[in-house]
């Protein structure tokens, strides 16, 4: 299985342009450094953030569509199981790149403003690490279960209302996130965790499902 998670890594690391890197460390100065008000860091960790880390998705079902990538990878003699496995395995070893984004950011925007406390910062980080992870668990069960067009359309979908809701919360109702801080953190986290790893479990087997089917037609 190795094999296969360094496969997809290696897809998504030649079909990521380099204007892609560009608007990563562009976001992270603009949210860092230009906008400055109470907003600013909780936009970028529990906004921007989960959505980047839940984009590779798309990116291998472009590939599966594209150049029968999915389809070639069926044939090598590796169980359905595993060939599934590997692709969420991939997707969460992808986000990696965007949690020590992340890690970076709180630092540095703790040195700069000191907004919350360490506490707050940690708080932020691992909530929107778990999202991060709720986000492309959806992506990934689309991706098995539908067409491309269906799955960019789902994802494009999940995009516009994540940001509608959270400008919503924060501007028509100044709904203020920092409430987060006043809840037990272990009960909230632990609460999240929970929610994400059954959220992974679900979509990973009704995938599993799903792939088994089309590879009975193959």
């Amino acid at each position: 299985m190795k094999g296969l998670v360094c496969r997809d890594l290696l897809i998504c690391y030649r079909r990521t342009s380099k204007s892609n890197y560009v608007t990563d460390i562009l976001f992270f100065l603009f949210f860092l450094l230009v906008l400055r008000n109470r907003y600013s860091c909780i936009t970028y960790l529990l906004c921007v953030m989960p959505l980047n880390m839940s984009g590779m998705p798309m990116i291998l079902k472009e590939m599966d569509v594209n150049q029968k990538g999915l389809w070639i990878a069926s044939l090598y003699p590796v169980s359905s199981k595993n060939l599934v496995l590997s692709r969420y395995v991939a997707v969460f070893i992808q986000q990696l790149h965007y949690v020590a984004m992340m890690l970076l950011y709180i630092l540095l925007h703790a040195m700069l403003y000191q907004d919350y406390s360490i506490g707050g910062y940690l708080q932020m980080f691992f909530l929107a690490w778990i999202m991060g992870i709720l986000f492309a668990s959806l992506n990934l069960i689309t991706c098995f279960t539908a067409s491309l067009n269906v799955a960019a359309t789902l994802y494009a979908g999940m995009v516009v209302l994540v940001v509608i809701a959270y400008l919503l919360c924060s501007i028509l109702f100044d709904i203020d996130f920092t409430f987060l801080f006043q809840m037990n953190t272990v009960f909230l986290l632990c609460g999240a965790g929970l929610a994400a790893a059954l959220i992974v479990a679900v979509t990973y087997l009704v995938s599993l499902h799903f792939f088994l089917r089309q590879r009975a037609k193959i």
